[in-house]
């Protein structure tokens, strides 16, 4: 494996002129924490853009943030903080700023502020033709439609550009419950979510342990302003769900919320997930009991909504807007049994949630099948992420990702993601 690590637009086109030459496979790597294992292929050449990762505050009346595509949403919030300016930015601070962008960044504030391509104006990216373009609504917007949900597809981000928002401190809590009637808790939940706060995000968590039974339920809220009257009354009926076993509410800058997850092995874990348009009880039902014949793992269900849904489906490539929640569940996978970790029982029953959902968040996939891919993007989507393949990557240089393929059959060649050791369908 050759390893490049560009600080500047022009060592990413020496990279890919080694790609081309070479015909070997290329693999970008920002904060590491793809599930699919697309950050760790074993040759070719990798990229790592970790040396492109300064922060900038730029001045006027409108604050924007340029922030190199190898950055951490971590630093970015430690950098935004002492401005009184934060961004919606996923759960956990070691995450590319890049990959996350890419997937279209579903964050603790995203009832609030709507998913991180909501905030995006502009990127610079590398085309597989080595040239560097400037991608927003004004220029080459199609490549900016395509960059705001589609992947790493059409090219390498070396920069972005973010509108923020001021929001100096925030209210975030964790609702511990006793976890009894886990099923009526979680529809009381929904419920609750469909009538909101905006400024409320919410993710309710349950983790059933090896004797399938939950062994804690909590929903963990962050409220996008430091108003602790309003943060009260808009969480109290959270409280009063069911019995509590304890509560923590902390003020702080956003950057607090964001957990730190050093440790992450996209080889240690398995994933599903699903957008649910209608939280209802056969969906809560099944899905509780996938996780109970898959168990011991963790499912959370993370109420969508709000911001998020302001935005039409056509204007992103992220076309999951109307669904009011994201199921997703975990498992962890030793190297011993990773090709058996969801049994085919278990299979049969997340059959019925997915007949039941709006598709899949491509950034919580496991796998890249061109299955999987599919159930990431509405066809019409799919088409139109074709077509801006076709003009930006017609040979499919930046295949090593969720691939869409820029012509209508299959290559000849097998997907280069991480091989199917996790049980992914």
């Amino acid at each position: 494996m050759r390893i490049f690590s560009p600080s500047t637009p022009t060592d990413v086109m020496r990279a890919l002129d080694v790609v081309h030459m070479t015909h070997s496979t290329l693999s970008v790597r920002g904060g590491g924490h793809s599930l699919a294992g697309h950050t760790f292929a074993p040759s070719g050449v990798l990229l790592k853009t970790a040396r492109m990762s300064t922060v900038s505050v730029l001045p006027g009346a409108e604050p924007l943030v340029r922030i190199g595509s190898g950055a951490t949403w971590g630093m970015v919030a430690h950098e935004l903080a002492p401005h009184g300016l934060a961004i919606s930015s996923g759960d956990t601070a070691s995450v590319g700023v890049a990959g996350l962008t890419l997937a279209g960044g579903i964050g603790r504030m995203a009832r609030h502020q709507g998913l991180a391509i909501d905030s995006l104006v502009s990127a610079q990216v590398v085309t597989a033709q080595g040239d560097t373009v400037e991608a927003s609504e004004h220029s080459h917007p199609e490549l900016f439609w395509a960059i705001r949900g589609g992947g790493g597809n059409f090219g390498v981000l070396t920069q972005l550009t973010f509108r923020p928002r001021r929001i100096k401190n925030i209210l975030y809590g964790d609702i511990e419950y006793e976890p009894v009637d886990v099923a009526g808790l979680v529809a009381r939940w929904a419920d609750e979510v469909r009538g909101s706060d905006d400024r409320l995000t919410t993710v309710l968590t349950v983790s059933v342990n090896s004797s399938r039974t939950s062994s804690s339920v909590n929903v963990r809220w962050c409220y996008a302003s430091d108003d602790e009257g309003a943060a009260r009354s808009a969480t109290d009926r959270l409280r009063r769900l069911t019995s509590l076993r304890k509560e923590a509410v902390k003020i702080a800058p956003y950057s607090d919320v964001l957990e730190d997850v050093s440790n992450f092995r996209a080889d240690h874990m398995a994933m599903r997930n699903a957008f649910v348009p209608i939280l209802n009880d056969r969906v809560i039902s099944r899905a509780l009991e996938f996780v109970a014949t898959s168990a011991p793992c963790v499912i959370s269900f993370r109420g969508l909504g709000g911001a998020i849904a302001q935005v039409p489906e056509t204007d992103t490539a992220y076309a999951h807007r109307t669904a009011e929640t994201l199921i997703a569940v975990t498992k962890n996978a030793s190297e011993d049994d990773a090709d058996a970790v969801f049994s085919a029982s278990a299979d049969q029953i997340w059959a019925g949630i997915s007949s039941r959902s709006d598709g899949a968040y491509v950034g919580f996939l496991d796998g890249a099948t061109q299955d999987e891919i599919k159930q990431a993007y509405p066809e019409a989507t799919l088409r139109r992420l074709s077509a801006v393949k076709r003009l930006y990557d017609p040979t499919n240089i930046f295949r090593n990702n969720h691939n869409v393929l820029p012509f209508p059959e299959p290559l000849s060649y097998a997907p280069l993601g991480r091989s199917r050791r996790c049980g992914t369908t």
